[in-house]
């Protein structure tokens, strides 16, 4: 019996430390992966304000000149200018559903930060406890004191 208790007490040991490290692990690649799409997303904005400014400029050529250069350039600005905003709206929902995510593993991991306190201070507890009892007294060593010698003082004579 005593040897089943161990290895259970073993296995709720190493289960708590992998719970733990599991938590903190996620949120942390969560968090990480937040701050990527995050500079991806500013990147995407940018590039959609570079594209929406060359389209302006192409437009107002356009309408001076009015060749089929300019028509056929104008075109492919709005098309770069479609597929930026497809790419920052795509951007944007994968950022917010990874918030979410992040909320989530932010309440699990602290939730596994005061279950390891609570485990941590019954664990002194049950330790205060359980300690044997029986403690050898220690006898202190008696230290003498040395001696201190006064420095000789010279006479003038």
């Amino acid at each position: 019996m005593p040897q089943q208790v161990s290895k259970a007490h073993k296995a709720f040991l190493a289960a708590k430390a992998d719970y733990f490290k599991i938590a903190d692990k996620t949120h942390k690649l969560i968090t990480r992966e937040r701050d990527v799409l995050a500079r991806q997303l500013n990147r995407a904005n940018t590039q959609l304000g570079k594209a929406h400014a060359n389209m302006a400029k192409a437009e107002k050529r356009l309408a001076k000149t009015s060749s089929t250069a300019a028509k056929n350039q104008v075109e492919k600005l709005k098309k770069l200018v479609d597929e930026a905003k497809s790419k920052v709206t795509e951007l944007r929902e994968s950022l917010n559903s990874t918030r979410e995510r992040l909320k989530m593993s932010k309440q699990y991991s602290e939730a596994a930060k005061y279950l390891q306190r609570g485990i941590n201070k019954l664990d002194t507890e049950w330790e205060k406890l359980f300690e044997k009892k029986t403690k050898k007294a220690v006898k202190k060593k008696a230290v003498k004191k040395k001696a201190v010698k006064k420095k000789a003082v010279k006479k003038k004579a």
